[in-house]
């Protein structure tokens, strides 16, 4: 039996944006598993998902630790020092914690080679396995929508990658990209959502209103939301019963151009922009008529799977998004979401169309999206999964 696992990335911990859900949801299925998990954030973070958390303590029975500390110094010029500062104060963390109790694996949710390099070789170090954890392809396909990496950052991974034991990914085409660097065992597992969130959601305050929801980041080049408002724009000019909620945490560029473009479009009155407190999410899903999501047909969109699916499914609410990358290898059209076709907002308002004039058999389809969740994607399964990939890593070698 797996005792104990840690785990290192740079977000905001116990509470963020879609990595640091992810994390705390699988880390939460493996300590229901009878393993204890430690988390540590190399890199300051700020306050602004999680002010009222220490430094280190314990969130849902998984140990979280920042080494340094939360809050980011407010000179910017000092950021890099004070990450490099406090990767040495992780590697001391990890390095005491071990001594106390030894770590089987080590998961590394952070795809920069150095950051790679460093906690992989110390893992060597320590005796244990070290786990490279991905959901996006790496800088600069992500970030700048290239079609592939540079060739001194192909080597660097190769060269790095060697002391890394074995991958998990969130789809095949992500696993394809980093086998072809370096061959490694790997685990796939596509969506992580903690069910337990969505058990109860109460009731928000009846509206006369349809509501049209999409929750993300919001980062233009990941969600096309000017999609999204586009055809909200085409569907309101029909019918005045629909408004549409935008909960994100976007670049103010970014935000100024969506509130321009409401603006533009005149629907700027039935469009609301906001950011969803971790623990009202589930409510303020699960209170909307549509829950709705939209990528560009991208290489970006190619390797990636929304979090925000799984959550979206766990309500039980109609889903449409856009039809990109792998996720119709997991779930259908009309049997458990609605497709739309992508960067075709025409498209996407005439489903949106479709679902509200057919919304008895549309909540059937919501139903059997959110069995899909609690059966294959919970954090329970994801948890069991992680857990065997490393008792297969330990077995292999031994």
């Amino acid at each position: 039996m797996i005792k104990r696992i840690g785990i290192v990335c740079s977000y905001p911990i116990p509470e963020g944006m879609a990595a640091t859900t992810r994390i705390m949801a699988y880390s939460k299925g493996i300590v229901q598993q009878g393993a204890k998990v430690d988390v540590f954030s190399y890199v300051p973070s700020g306050e602004s998902f999680s002010s009222s958390y220490n430094n280190e303590g314990f969130f849902q029975g998984v140990f979280y630790c920042y080494p340094f500390r939360r809050k980011r110094l407010k000179n910017r010029f000092l950021h890099k020092a004070e990450s490099i500062y406090s990767i040495a104060l992780t590697l001391r963390a990890i390095r005491r914690r071990n001594y106390q109790e030894p770590y089987e694996a080590i998961i590394i949710s952070n795809d920069n080679p150095f950051i790679l390099y460093c906690f992989s070789k110390f893992a060597k170090s320590i005796g244990t396995k070290s786990i490279f954890i991905f959901d996006e392809y790496p800088i600069p396909i992500r970030k700048y929508l290239k079609n592939n990496i540079s060739y001194l950052k192909t080597l660097g991974y190769k060269f790095t990658l060697k002391n890394v034991d074995g991958y998990i990914t969130m789809t095949q085409n992500l696993a394809n990209f980093y086998c072809k660097l370096k061959p490694k065992p790997f685990f796939l597992v596509s969506s992580i959502t903690d069910i337990d969130r969505f058990t109860k959601t109460p009731e928000l305050p009846a509206s006369k209103k349809k509501r049209i929801t999409y929750m993300g980041n919001m980062e233009l080049s990941k969600d096309n939301v000017d999609n999204i408002i586009r055809a909200f724009a085409f569907l309101a000019s029909k019918r005045d019963d629909i408004e549409l909620y935008l909960y994100g945490n976007p670049t103010p560029q970014d935000k100024k151009y969506l509130i321009n473009l409401s603006k533009t479009l005149r629907v700027e009155s039935k469009v609301f922009f906001g950011f969803a407190e971790f623990n009202k999410v589930p409510d303020l899903l699960a209170n909307s008529q549509i829950l709705v999501s939209s990528q560009p047909k991208t290489k970006r969109a190619e390797g990636g799977f929304p979090t925000k699916l799984g959550e979206y499914l766990a309500t039980g609410v109609p889903v449409l998004l856009t039809n990109v990358g792998e996720i119709s290898k997991f779930v259908k059209h009309k049997e458990h979401v609605f497709f739309s076709n992508p960067e075709d907002p025409e498209d996407f308002a005439n489903e949106l169309q479709w679902i509200l004039a057919n919304y008895s058999f549309a909540k059937e389809v919501g139903s059997r999206g959110k069995e899909v969740v609690l059966k294959k994607y919970s954090h329970i399964t994801a948890g069991k999964g992680i857990l065997n990939f490393i008792k297969y890593l330990n077995q292999k070698d031994a």
